[in-house]
Order: structure tokens, then sequence, then C-alpha cells
């Protein structure tokens, strides 16, 4: 029996990694369109309509840098506005956190550390979950991975290329999201700080790469000062609060950043605790790796981990800090920015196990606890169900139809799915601190102005509310309009597992 050349396994590792990237391709594909599009989402859509050099004049208005826009709008062009198009931009940045198993993290750690890197990723729902949201999310994740990844490599082998990758990482990074701008921060503080400590002659090359990146950021970072300050608008965005805190390290492993929120005797009794159980294994491999890494002297792991960990937890306590005593900026969905550095930790901690089967049996039993949320993600409905809502109406909402919403849960997917039909939206006392956030909508959302002549000219129009409680009565919308009268039985629909239910109901004017 002949021997197994290097050749031979070369080429088993690279076909493993076909196979990985081919799988992570169609799982997270698979089920793009599972979900109705949600008022984040339609808001992403109609940002996109926009050429690519007008949406940062449109996104000052929003709580979020422009580069994801610009990429959305490229791909609208390309594919279109179908849901699955808006979505296949989010499948290629989880796809593209997959992949970096196969180059820098290989790299670093070798084959058998990265395949249990890309076992930890394709098994963490958070991933899937963004990978099927029409969002930045999943982009910056893989950016700020990147980030650090190529941030050890540039500072440890000193190669051109990973300077570069470093750099358009961080900035990319930075330009998909706030969150990401405090990583790229921390990364490029802590990469500065170990040249100057003990790599000194590479320090001239970092400073090439910094400057580039700070002058590229430096035109957006006058309305990254002015967004953070206005962040007391955003009502998701409240005090800092111990429940707060448990839901942001939970998210990578639940539905939703309110999902699971349960009681400690239905934790007893609910799968639901396999969630909390898979927090509890990173945790613990985090630590483990951590600890083993130090105390075995591993040069590579130790160094590696002391810039992951001290940039992760850098975002987390700096945006506690803020939160505590200046302004609300810590939330949970926007802490996934940074989970990639976390799910680094936790395949290091794998990887760290001693024996030759510790750290397989590890990432079993870490897909074991996540493969119960993973089949949910699949099967059940966790966003706003306007989708649900138009094949419920089936077909009865006509192009030209008047639509009037008096909150922007309705308002979102409502513009989304029905594009032909105009659109009213009168704001409510709960989001007119807002500002100017749904100023891209117009034209051609109407507002308070417009609503006699729409009326004038009608003799129906249909009013979609939720379950938000920020809608205002009909009554008060129409403000002193009268002979409008309801139309049979309002059309409902409800999701056990979606925090938001819609309902339709028509009016028509009696004379």
């Amino acid at each position: 029996m002949s021997k197994t050349t290097t050749a031979d396994l070369d080429k088993r590792i690279l076909w493993g990694w076909i196979a990985i990237i081919i799988l992570a391709t169609v799982v997270y594909t698979v089920g793009i369109s599972h979900e109705s599009f949600w008022y984040d989402e339609a808001y992403s859509s109609v940002i996109a309509s926009y050429l690519p050099w007008q949406i940062p004049a449109q996104v000052m208005v929003d709580n979020h840098p422009p580069l994801y826009y610009i990429l959305l709008s490229l791909v609208r062009m390309a594919l279109g506005n179908s849901e699955w198009a808006l979505r296949s931009l989010s499948v290629a940045g989880a796809v593209g956190l997959v992949m970096l198993g196969a180059g820098p993290v290989r790299r670093i750690f070798g084959n058998r550390n990265a395949f249990l890197y890309a076992i930890v990723v394709l098994f963490t729902p958070a991933i899937l979950i963004y990978a099927h949201e029409a969002r930045m999310y999943s982009l910056a994740i893989c950016a700020v991975t990147a980030g650090a990844l190529f941030g050890y490599l540039a500072v440890t082998e000193n190669r051109v290329r990973d300077w570069v990758l470093f750099g358009v990482a961080t900035l990319a990074g930075a330009y998909l999201h706030y969150y990401g701008f405090i990583a790229a921060f921390f990364l490029h503080a802590f990469v500065c700080f170990w040249l100057l400590i003990k790599r000194r002659g590479q320090l001239k090359t970092y400073l090439i790469v910094g400057a580039v990146v700070g002058v590229a950021y430096l035109p957006w970072l006058i309305v990254f000062i002015r967004q953070t300050m206005s962040a007391h608008k955003a009502f998701w965005l409240g005090p800092l609060s111990w429940d707060g805190i448990k839901v942001a390290f939970i998210q990578p492993f639940a539905y939703r950043e309110q999902f699971p929120a349960i009681t400690f005797a239905e934790f007893l009794h609910d799968v639901t605790r396999s969630q909390y159980l898979a927090l509890a294994l990173a945790v613990i491999l985090c630590i483990s790796g951590l600890t083993i890494a130090w105390r075995k002297g591993a040069k590579r792991e130790a160094g590696f981990s002391r810039l992951v960990f001290g940039a992760y937890f850098g975002v987390v306590i700096t945006t506690m800090l803020v939160s505590l005593f200046l302004m609300p900026l810590f939330f949970s969905r926007y802490l996934l920015v940074v989970s990639g550095l976390f799910l680094l930790l936790v395949a290091l901690g794998m990887g760290m196990l001693p024996g030759k089967y510790l750290p397989w049996i590890a990432a079993g039993l870490f897909a074991i606890l996540n493969v119960f949320t993973i089949k949910d993600i699949y099967t059940q409905y966790y966003n706003h169900p306007m989708r649900q809502l138009v094949e419920k109406l089936d077909g009865a909402v006509q192009p030209n139809d008047l639509i009037i919403t008096s909150d922007s849960y309705s308002l979102g997917p409502a513009f989304y799915y029905w594009p032909q039909a105009v659109h009213y939206y009168q704001n409510n006392p709960f989001e007119a601190p807002w500002g100017d956030v749904l100023k891209p909508f117009v034209p051609p959302l109407h507002y308070e102005k417009d609503l006699p002549e729409l009326l004038a000219t009608r003799k129906t129009f249909w009013y979609i509310t939720c379950s938000t409680g920020a809608s205002l009565p009909i009554s008060q919308v129409l403000q002193g309009a009268q002979g409008w009268l309801p139309e049979g039985m309002p059309v409902r629909v409800v999701e056990p597992y979606s925090l938001v239910n819609f309902w339709a109901q028509k009016y028509v004017h009696v004379e």
C-alpha cells in the first residue's frame, strides 16, 4: 500500500475546503426568502434605490455609515429588488466569514484548527440569521474578523499583502457599522502598541497603513460624531441594563436579540436552554483556550488571543461606559459586529484542548447544542409578518390604492410589498423625535399636507397597523375628515414567535 504524499494531502485539504465553502453557500442560501422583510430591511431597499453616489447624502439621517448601502445599490442594479436579491449580499458576507478559515485562520493555526473554526461559524445561529437579512451585519462581522486575522499576520510575518488587507478590512468594517469603527480603532491601537514594544522595525510600515486608513475615513468622521451625538433619539438604544447585557451575550446563539426571554423555571423545562448551554460552552472554551495558551507559553496562540480578546472587550467596555456615563450606545444587535472575534476565541479554545479527539468532541457538542435553534430558524417565523398579510389579502390591494400607516413598523414593509400603491404616513408622538429618518422615503411617500387631496380623490383606502402600540386611532389620522366607515372585518396575521403582528382594515367613503 503506497504512502500518502504531501501533494495528495494538499489535494485532500484543498477539496475539503472547497466542500466546506460549497456547504456554507448552500446553508446560507437555503431559506433566504423564508422570512418576511421587516422595517430595517425595507429601509435598506429604499436607500439602495438611490444611485451609489447619492447614498452618503441619504444616510446622513440614519445611524449607520454608507458602505453597505452603496454595495446593496450595486446588487439591486444587477439582480433586482426581490428578497433573495437584496439578501444575497448578506449571504456573501456569511460565506466570506467561513472562507477566512481557508485563508488567514489556516495560515495562523493550521488546517485542523481552521476546520474547527469553520464548524463554529457554520453552527452559530446568528450568522445564519443575518445571512438571511438585508442588513450590514454579516459583512461587518466578516470585515472585523478579517481585520483581526490580517492584523496579526501583518505583525508576525510582515508581508505587504497582509498589511494591505489589514488596512482594507478595518476600513471596510468602519464604513459598514460604527461598532466596526470602534473595533478598527482598538485593532489599530493594539497593533501599534505591539510594534512599539517588540517590533519597532515594522512601525514605519504600520504608520503608512494607519495614515491611509485614517485619511480615508476622515471625510465620514464628522458624520460619525454627529450621528453618535444624536443617538439618544433612537428608541432602541435605552439605558444600560443587566437584561440588555444578558441579551447581548446570548445573542449569537439565540433567534433574535429579544429571544429567548424566559424565566429560570422555563429554562428548566424548555429546549431553549440549549442556547444558554451553547453560550456556557463557548465561554468555557474561550477561557480554557486563553489559560492553556498562556500557561504553556504558546507564543502564537497567546499573542493572537491577546489581540482578539483586547479588541472584543475594548468594544464591549467602551460602549458600556459611554452608555453608563454619556449617552445610550450599547445595543445587543450591534455587538454582533464583533461576534466573529468571539468565535475566533471559541475555535482557538477548541484547538488548544489536549488529545487528538477532544477538540472534535467539543466541536460536535457545540454543533449539537445549536442545531435546535438552527432548525427553528429554517422552520419558524420571527420577522414581522407583512408578507403573510399580503398573501392573506390575496390581491385585494390594487395598484394606486391608498395605504395609510402611522407607525414605521407597518410603513416600511408595506412600502416594500405594495410598491404600486400610494402610501401616506401620519407620524405618531412616539416616533416623532426620530427627526428626518424617513426622509429617504420621500417621494413617493406622502406626509400630512397631502392627506386632504388624497382623501378627496378616492372612495376607499386601507389602514395598516401593528401591535407595537405606536399606531394612531384612525379618527386622529383622518384629522376630522367625515364619511369614512370600515368595510368588513380587519384582516389580521399573527405569528406566534414574532413580536409584531399586523392587521389591515379597508375604509370606504359614504356620502
